[in-house]
């Protein structure tokens, strides 16, 4: 009989602009339904409050699981009830650290009520990039959720760094399960003949753009290498915080090689990558980045700051990690992608592939997000 399991999450496709957290749960769920029984209890909104054409406030069977999009006006006790009566959850999975509605609220309901595994993912939102944003609303946050709710959690990490950030938040003590992301197959790329000419570089940001991604540092970058006349710089993603897109639009509007595209649905995200010579994220922290991660997985190399899980790419020849401190390294990284030509970009891109199919796609991944589930 399958375990019974109950996940949490702010936004589920169709919503997509919170971007990897939702990715990460719906692989999970593709991964290992044949294990577990699936609910997933989400808004009714997108991120950026946009409401969703679903129906609300009821299950809706799917074809690995079922889901509830509730509303601001849903009786989220009766639903809870009901969750409880007619699947007997044994396990529930919380999808974020800082929910007040999906993660806290909820939690505090079902340590009253059941004897269920609480299980939360913080997704990279204990790392000290991420907690030195906002950092005094996170400060009260976390006291308040210590002193309430946060007894007797499994915290679910896709790294062990990730499990360091936590035991550096929650003491030595925190029960702690790492289980890397489980990743999207490794697509194809054909590469025509002369698409990386030599002394030109396209580059694409395709990620949310907030604080924590780092777009400005990247623009700032680029401001200062007007000599790479022949750049383009596209970027995709939901705008979430509008001061600090203004604090960007200073450097777009200033230089002609960069663009705004609007935002990507999932579909659409394959296709664009493969455009484009390299992508770019600067952000301060990252427990996995699944945009990364999409990106090698279809043979497009990344520079990429060095707050990720995934570091020493130059010596496998698929991108460059780089400490945000040391702009002289971005620059000069910056310079070499660009002077790259054909024959070997083709290798690089090659290479994406076998890295993927190395640290991304293996059957550990997906048994040890098994055992987070299946073990007592």
């Amino acid at each position: 009989m399958k375990r019974a399991v109950i996940i949490f999450i702010d936004w589920f496709y169709p919503a997509y602009k919170a971007g990897g957290p939702i990715k990460s749960v719906f692989n999970i769920i593709g991964a290992i339904s044949n294990e577990c029984d699936f609910t997933v209890v989400t808004s009714n909104r997108d991120a950026d409050g946009t409401v969703l054409d679903v129906k609300v406030n009821c299950q809706i069977n799917r074809d690995k699981y079922s889901i509830y999009y509730l509303n601001e006006s849903a009786d989220r006790k009766k639903i809870y009830e009901g969750i409880i009566e007619n699947k007997q959850p044994e396990i529930v999975y919380y999808n974020s650290m800082f929910s007040l509605g999906y993660t806290i609220k909820p939690l505090m309901y079902f340590q009253a009520k059941t004897k269920v595994r609480n299980i939360i993912a913080p997704r990279g939102m204990l790392g000290a990039g991420a907690l030195a944003i906002k950092p005094m609303k996170k400060k009260i946050f976390l006291g308040l959720a210590k002193f309430l709710v946060l007894k007797n959690i499994i915290w679910h990490t896709s790294t062990d760094q990730e499990a360091k950030e936590v035991k550096n938040v929650f003491g030595d003590g925190a029960k702690i399960f790492v289980a890397q992301n489980i990743s999207s197959e490794p697509g194809k790329r054909e590469l025509q003949e002369g698409f990386k000419k030599e002394n030109e570089l396209k580059l694409v940001f395709i990620s949310r753009v907030s604080e924590k991604k780092n777009l400005i540092y990247f623009l700032r970058l680029l401001s200062s290498l007007k000599e790479l006349t022949e750049l383009q710089f596209d970027i995709f993603g939901p705008i979430e915080e509008d001061d600090y897109w203004r604090q960007c639009l200073n450097y777009i509007d200033k230089d002609s090689r960069v663009a705004y595209k609007g935002i990507l649905s999932p579909d659409k995200v394959n296709e664009t990558l493969k455009k484009y010579q390299f992508y770019v994220l600067p952000s301060f922290n990252e427990n996995y980045g699944h945009s990364i991660v999409e990106a090698i997985n279809i043979g497009v190399p990344v520079i990429i700051s060095d707050q990720t899980p995934w570091v020493g790419l130059e010596e496998e020849q698929v991108g460059f990690d780089l400490a945000l401190h040391d702009i002289s390294s971005w620059k000069v990284k910056m310079e070499y992608a660009y002077s790259m030509g054909d024959n070997q970009y083709k290798n690089w891109s090659q290479s994406c592939f076998k890295y993927s199919n190395k640290t991304f796609v293996n059957k550990d991944i997906i048994n040890s997000n098994i055992d987070l589930f299946l073990s007592n």
